[in-house]
């Protein structure tokens, strides 16, 4: 970053309990207007508007060069700021989700009038990105035939020193496995994962880390009374390094419900894997399987957890005659391309 540079970050206060993030650079600040997680719907919108409203005003204040936002909801002030007052502006986009046609059209009315907004810059936007080429292939579609100039693609991938200063050879009894994210029951395979679980009797230890657990999970993981299921939390994700190393297999669990989860190849598979974890994820998520690797270490393997019940452990976790490769992705190499073209007017 140039050395005159300075970066204001515009974002909300995170969900109570949870510590917020101080940034170490004092060139980057960070500036926090509402609440996140709001339920109540008057005080949603109340939060979006005076989040929208004050950003609004603190772009116009400061007048920056250049402007990244994250997803349609967060996109007003950036286009305004474009749009209305300064036109010369570089706006640069990032996707960290992809939202369907259908989505957008049942979804918030908010979502779906900025999404209008959006098509207007989409394309004079000088960068617009999305995590695997999958999902922008199909932003692509979804937008034809607008023409998107600059597409990019970002992937979430963890830091360079997440790596293990060990590989883990062979794997032994029990094996370890792990799930890290927000967890619900309809639309992830925890009932299916769970009852194979407990069927190993004792041979396989589950633990799950979750702030952002919904009721039902919670009253299911409950009702199992078993120590081969443990429920433990959240945890820091600068911490999650320290975490990831005890264990052997990190799980993804979702059904894929609607486009979002078919083509993702998320940042848990990336976390896993960088970390030295094998990998287990659903084989209907189609950008994932582009990452299957079952002749070497960590393997990264597509799993039918709607038949899940003859699946064997042993076979799944042997690594005879593999070989251990590393991961060769970090969010160094990616995050530097973005800030060069970011800092390149």
């Amino acid at each position: 970053m140039p050395l005159d540079a300075k970066v204001h970050v515009y974002t909300r206060n995170p969900i109570p309990g949870t510590e917020k993030y101080l940034s170490p650079d004092l060139k980057i600040s960070i500036i926090r207007n509402g609440r996140s997680h709001e339920k109540i719907s008057f005080l949603r919108y109340w939060n979006y508007l005076t989040y929208y409203l004050k950003v609004s005003f603190k772009l116009i204040f400061w007048r920056p060069a250049s402007v990244l936002y994250y997803e349609t909801l967060s996109a007003l002030p950036a286009l305004l700021y474009k749009i209305v007052f300064k036109k010369s502006t570089d706006i640069f986009i990032h996707y960290h989700e992809y939202t369907s046609l259908k989505e957008y059209r049942e979804g918030m009315i908010l979502n779906r009038w900025i999404y209008s907004l959006e098509k207007k810059v989409f394309p004079i936007a000088k960068w617009i990105s999305h995590t695997n080429s999958d999902r922008m292939r199909l932003f692509i579609e979804d937008n034809d035939p607008i023409k998107i100039q600059n597409p990019h693609i970002l992937p979430n991938y963890p830091p360079k020193n997440w790596k293990p200063d060990y590989w883990k050879g062979d794997l032994s009894s029990p094996i370890m496995f792990i799930y890290v994210g927000a967890l619900g029951l309809n639309t992830m395979y925890l009932q299916e994962f769970a009852e194979w679980i407990i069927k190993q009797k004792g041979e396989a230890i589950w633990d799950i880390y979750s702030g952002n657990i919904t009721g039902d999970a919670m009253n299911y993981l409950t009702s199992l009374n078993t120590s081969y299921i443990n429920y433990r939390g959240s945890v820091n994700y600068f911490l999650l390094p320290e975490t990831l190393n005890k264990y052997d297999v990190g799980l993804i669990l979702y059904k894929g419900h609607i486009p979002n989860y078919i083509y993702n190849a998320p940042n848990k598979l990336f976390e896993y894997w960088a970390c030295g974890l094998d990998v287990w994820f659903p084989e209907t998520m189609e950008s994932s399987i582009h990452y299957k690797t079952e002749d070497s270490y960590p393997k990264i393997i597509p799993i039918n957890f709607k038949d899940i019940s003859n699946l064997n452990i042993a076979s799944m976790i042997n690594r005879n005659g593999l070989i251990n490769k590393d991961p060769v992705f970090n969010c160094e190499n990616e995050f530097d391309y973005l800030l060069g073209e970011i800092f390149s007017k």
